[in-house]
Parts: C-alpha cells; structure tokens; sequence
C-alpha cells in the first residue's frame, strides 16, 4: 500500500473538515486508525505522525472516538513509542477522568494503559504520571467488569517495575482491591 494508494489521504481529509458530524469523524478515525494498526508495514512513521496530528487537533472526534483511534495505534508495536511519544498523546490518554466518564469510556482508557503496559520503556515513564490513582478510582468507583479486569492486569504488568510498585502501595490500591 505504501507505494500504491495514499489510503490514508481521503480519510485524513475527511477528518479535517470542522462541521464533520461526530458519528463519521469517529468512525473515519477508527477506520484509518484500525488498517494502520493492522497493517503497519504499509505505513510509514510520517504517515502515523500526520495521522495523531489530526487526531488530536480535530474536534469534530468524541473522547471515545480519540480513546478508539488511539487504542488501535496502539495495538502495534511498530508504532507504540511513536504514539505514545507524540506532543499530546499522554495528555489526552490521561485526561480521562474515570469517576465522570461513561463505561465506554473507562474501559477503553483502561484498554489504551492495559496495552502500553507492555512496553516497558514506556511503563517507565509513567511513574510521573497519574495512572495508577486513576486505575484505583476505576477499582473503586467503575463495576464494569471488562474495566476492572483490564485494571487487575495492568496492575499485574505494573508489579514487574520497582518504582510503580511503590506508587501502587503509596496510593492504597490494595484496600480497592480487598473491596471488589
């Protein structure tokens, strides 16, 4: 694809458009994003850059449909350092307030943090940030099964890094946890 059809080109177009209606905006993102993750052989870096450039500047997108776009440039990983480290990528992912977002919305946070827990670089780096206080607030406010397991197994990835395990205990997951 990379030498034979510029895919990317309509749908991106698309997305640049501002009185794109939210349902379309949401699933032209998933569509574009989902072939990328699929098959990232075909897509350059430059490609993916341009893609987050659109993602995080178009409005017309929900922050589920940003959390789906995301999650599935995440599923590779050709991409994940790439995604992660883009201007904007982490603040958006962490933006995700759990006690005032919809399940859908949980879930697919917990989703998007279940897959970068995988890379242990970028495990690393969330020592900073705020995920594990929000993966207890999941814990305790969020019932949605699918959410909380993915949060049991974030957890679980987490164990593996020294510093994260001390924010895991510092931050009182463990009593979450004994309440489930």
């Amino acid at each position: 694809m990379k030498d034979q059809l510029a895919f990317h080109t309509p749908l991106l177009k698309l997305l640049g458009r501002q009185d794109l209606d939210k349902y379309i905006a949401d699933k032209a993102a998933w569509l574009l994003t989902a072939v990328i993750g699929n098959v990232p052989g075909s897509f350059s870096e430059d490609v993916v850059n341009t893609v987050l450039a659109a993602l995080l500047a178009n409005s017309s997108c929900t922050v589920l449909g940003t959390l789906e776009a995301l999650a599935n440039l995440l599923k590779t990983d050709v991409f994940r350092k790439l995604v992660w480290r883009y201007p904007g990528v982490s603040e958006r992912i962490t933006q995700v307030q759990p006690r005032d977002e919809v399940g859908p919305v949980v879930y697919r946070f917990s989703f998007v943090i279940w897959m970068l827990s995988f890379d242990q670089e970028i495990t690393a780096e969330m020592k900073n940030g705020s995920v594990i206080k929000k993966i207890k607030e999941i814990l305790t406010v969020n019932r949605t099964e699918k959410a909380v397991r993915l949060c049991l197994t974030v957890l679980k990835n987490f164990l593996g890094h020294k510093a994260l395990c001390e924010d895991i205990v510092e931050s009182g997951v463990l009593e979450a946890v004994q309440q489930l």
